[in-house]
């Protein structure tokens, strides 16, 4: 992609960091005073340490920045609507203090079993069980996109309940009449409940990735 002289790659977001923050990201905080400062990386990571393409694009001088509420594209009709620098700060802290105790894929699992189906009679229990409590999950970025058409795109990534209500609290009235709606976190039993359901969900279509 970077060899190819007709793109030109300006800024990059990145939507959810999850398990991706290293050890130096992390310590970088490690006094929580300065952790609303924290910056968002990712690096992936294919067999060949030589593909990985957002080293390539750090390494070019390309910048990457922190991506907050409130940020608009300036090219794309996109909004970030959460979460808010307050929220996000917070779970910095979480992160830096989960960092060396557990894994994400451990602090993930304890809360989120893929496996767990529930039939009809459970579905109101269900939806109100606990938040999922992973900080890499709740500082998942939340975009609205609205071509121009008079059609909203709500994409939740995987937002915790916490986050998504107090984006619900900042930003209601952006929320009204959302054409599709990204179910969040693949449609966990702990990333959603009733009230945010009938907040946000889509009166067309909603999807689960």
């Amino acid at each position: 992609l970077l060899d190819d002289r007709e793109i030109t790659i300006k800024e990059f977001w990145l939507i959810d960091p999850a398990e991706y923050l290293d050890e130096n990201d992390l310590l970088r905080y490690r006094n929580r005073d300065s952790a609303v400062n924290a910056v968002r990386k990712l690096f992936d990571k294919p067999n060949d340490s030589s593909q990985n393409l957002i080293s390539k694009i750090i390494s070019q001088g390309i910048t990457g920045k922190t991506v907050i509420s409130g940020v608009v594209h300036q090219d794309i009709p996109i909004k970030v609507l959460a979460p808010s620098e307050g929220h996000y700060s917070e779970l910095v802290k979480e992160m830096v203090a989960d960092f060396g105790l557990k894994t994400y894929e451990e602090s993930d699992t304890s809360v989120y079993d893929e496996n767990a189906l529930p039939d009809e009679s459970e579905v109101k229990s269900v939806i109100d069980l606990d938040d999922d409590s992973s900080p890499y999950n709740a500082s998942s970025i939340v975009l609205l996109f609205e071509p121009g058409d008079g059609t909203k795109y709500l994409f939740t990534g995987d937002a915790n309940c916490a986050s998504l209500m107090d984006m619900i609290d900042r930003c209601n009235g952006e929320l009204d009449n959302i054409t599709i709606l990204k179910v969040s976190h693949h449609g966990s039993k702990h990333n959603m409940t009733t009230e945010i359901i009938e907040k946000i969900t889509s009166k067309n279509f909603n999807y689960i990735s």
